[in-house]
């Protein structure tokens, strides 16, 4: 894959960097769907409640559906222009801008399943609300966050090589996609495109095929 330039060996980071950005990946899937399924359970269950509680919920229902129209790639451009790069960051900052989406499609299905009988038929037995929660609600109603972890993850590994190619990733030398595509730019120009074609190869392919299990059980189910 020859050497960018700075003579650093493209192939050797490239594989460096896929490791980096797998892992920064999984992990904000992973946090992200973990919060924004039980933050939207306990929002879609709150929000019947009467008191505090229930307007607590209904003013957190609100302030999710205005956060999900912000781009999370700006949010977190935002975030880790303020806080500055590293990994611990940029893992729990994007994962917080993908949060609400998540959030908000795991409340939605809550109201849907919050008043079948079965819920009913649990609480006359003696069930206790957190237990209908959570061995009934919870289990019910957080597919559609199960559904789409590998959109999740992809999604992540783009915002991560992203932040990278704006220059507010992974803090330099450590190799990553989007810093590696950033640098080799400037060499577009003398026709050496090695330095950012490979690097970006490697995202494209990855990120298709992490995505590849959404887009089968899409097609199945059309």
């Amino acid at each position: 894959m020859g050497t960018d330039s700075v003579g650093l060996d493209v192939f050797s980071r490239t594989v460096s960097a896929t490791r980096l950005n797998l892992a920064i990946g999984l992990s904000v899937a992973l946090l992200a769907s973990i919060a924004g399924a039980v933050t939207g359970v306990l929002i879609g269950m709150g929000e019947e409640r009467g008191g505090l509680i229930g307007r607590g919920a209904r003013a957190m229902a609100r302030t999710i559906e205005l956060s999900s129209a912000l781009p999370p790639m700006l949010v977190a451009l935002a975030v880790v222009a303020i806080t500055g790069p590293s990994v611990t960051t940029l893992t729990v900052v994007i994962a917080a801008s993908l949060t609400p989406n998540l959030t908000r499609l795991t409340r939605t299905e809550v109201l849907k399943v919050r008043r079948d009988a079965y819920l009913d038929a649990a609480r006359q037995a003696g069930l206790r609300e957190f237990r209908v929660m959570v061995r009934h609600v919870f289990p019910n109603s957080t597919w559609p966050v199960v559904e789409t972890f590998s959109i999740t993850f992809g999604s992540a590994i783009m915002m991560t090589a992203g932040l990278g190619f704006l220059g507010v990733g992974v803090p330099s030398p450590t190799p990553e996609w989007g810093a590696m595509i950033s640098r080799g730019v400037a060499d577009l120009t003398f026709g050496r495109w090695w330095a950012s074609g490979f690097p970006a190869l490697a995202m494209a392919f990855t990120v298709v095929l992490v995505a590849l299990p959404t887009t089968r059980r899409n097609s199945a189910s059309g």
